[in-house]
């Protein structure tokens, strides 16, 4: 089986990394798959074995897309038969998966978020490994508005669940900017491992001030079709099939805004600082240098 080559969108938490994906493939030349972290494991049976108890919602978007490409269809029954397969294929490495879903889509080219793989040990080589063609685009988020939205979401839980902590004060605190540290360290592993041409980045911010104009550009660079029709399906990425929840048993939500609703979550410029105490503090404390300046170098202030 032929594909072209993938794009995944890298993107932490807190970022609306499946929006972009949403919003690309609606392009004609690709198709948007939520996360499927095949990446995290090496076979499809560590993967089911792994993927259990608080980490069950990871398959959601491996049985979402299964369920929807082999019958067109996202049912509970769909669902169920998609487990099955899954189960059929347990002898199956997880790269082989992951290729026959990028083959099913063909001739377009498959778009899928990752996030959990930039913190998973070996996640990176393994993607690289199954697709040594692939692009990869950066979306990037200001550091303070990134912590904001996950400190807002789960009030410090999902940071400290990934250890995103600040061991520094008595006691440890939860603190975003560590998410966002380590994240960045992720994304830096895969910018190592592609040639130049093949890695792109996008602030958030730009994509939810002028969408047409930053998803243009991005479709350009992708080689994807950047003509008016072409840009204009793209400004609606709640037209993909994975917006909006699942069925029971692979439920969890599609995060996929519409453009509207971005521009809403996402602060304008000059709305968030990188300097002073950050909002989810409560010692005062402000971002670390190092992070800062490696903000600033994005162009953030």
């Amino acid at each position: 089986m032929t594909r072209p080559p993938p794009v995944f969108v890298l993107a932490a938490p807190g970022v609306p990394g499946q929006t972009l994906v949403a919003a690309l493939g609606r392009n004609p030349g690709a198709y948007d798959l939520p996360e499927c972290n095949l990446e995290l494991s090496g076979t499809v049976d560590n993967l089911l074995r792994e993927m259990t108890g608080m980490r069950q919602g990871q398959l959601h978007g491996l049985l979402r897309s299964l369920s929807h490409l082999l019958v067109g269809e996202q049912s509970m029954a769909s669902v169920e038969m998609a487990r099955r397969w899954l189960t059929r294929h347990m002898h199956l490495p997880t790269g082989a998966v992951a290729q026959r879903l990028a083959a099913m889509i063909a001739p377009r080219r498959m778009v899928a978020p990752v996030t959990s793989a930039l913190f998973e040990p070996g996640g990176t080589e393994r993607l690289l490994a199954t697709f040594p063609d692939a692009d990869f685009v950066h979306l990037q988020m200001h550091p303070v508005a990134q912590g904001r939205a996950v400190m807002g979401q789960s009030g410090g839980a999902a940071a400290m669940l990934m250890g995103a902590v600040d061991d520094s004060v008595s006691p440890p605190m939860p603190d975003a900017q560590e998410l966002w540290a380590m994240a960045e360290a992720g994304v830096a592993v895969f910018r190592a491992g592609v040639a130049p041409s093949r890695f792109h980045a996008l602030r958030v911010e730009d994509l939810a001030a002028g969408p047409a104009l930053a998803l243009a550009g991005l479709a350009g660079a992708l080689a994807l079709p950047a003509d008016a029709a072409a840009v204009a399906r793209m400004l609606r990425p709640e037209d993909s099939a994975f917006a909006g929840p699942g069925p029971f048993g692979a439920h969890l939500a599609g995060d996929v805004l519409d453009l509207a609703a971005l521009r809403a979550a996402v602060p304008a410029a000059g709305a968030v600082s990188l300097k002073g105490p950050l909002p989810w503090r409560p010692d005062g404390g402000g971002l670390r240098p190092a992070l800062r300046d490696q903000a600033m170098a994005m162009g953030y202030s």
